[in-house]
């Protein structure tokens, strides 16, 4: 028996499979895989290094809620936490172990496995055809 419409999705499989540019779908989306996997993992590395420096500022800033009631003066409108490393002896966070915290893995990581999954999937689907 003939159905007297046809499914949304009846529509465009028909339109997939059957359009000349169908090539050119796969190329865009391996284009969005590569963009979505780029862009993941440069948000990620630019929300890791404000983190970082957003860790170290605290801990200068608990270094002067430390000295000033001492009379301790050194330092004062200074910024630089290299300084702070050299002279007040604080140990600078790392950026790797802010990257890798549970909060960013969940966060950035996940995005990336779903961007490099999909971006694989499409070039094997790409390489199979």
């Amino acid at each position: 028996m003939l159905k007297p419409y046809r499914t949304i999705q009846d529509v465009l499989a028909s339109h997939w499979v059957l359009s000349p540019s169908a090539e050119r779908h796969q190329k865009t989306d391996r284009v969005l895989g590569g963009v979505m996997l780029a862009t993941s993992i440069m948000l990620w590395y630019l929300d890791s290094f404000f983190l970082t420096a957003e860790k170290n500022y605290r801990q200068i800033y608990s270094w002067i809620l430390r000295e000033r009631p001492n009379g301790n003066r050194q330092l004062q409108y200074e910024l630089d936490f290299n300084k702070y490393e050299s002279e007040a002896k604080l140990s600078r966070a790392s950026q790797r172990d802010v990257a890798f915290s549970k909060t960013l893995n969940c966060f950035y990581g996940m995005p990336t496995i779903i961007s490099f999954i999909y971006l694989a999937v499409q070039l094997v689907l790409s390489c199979s055809n």
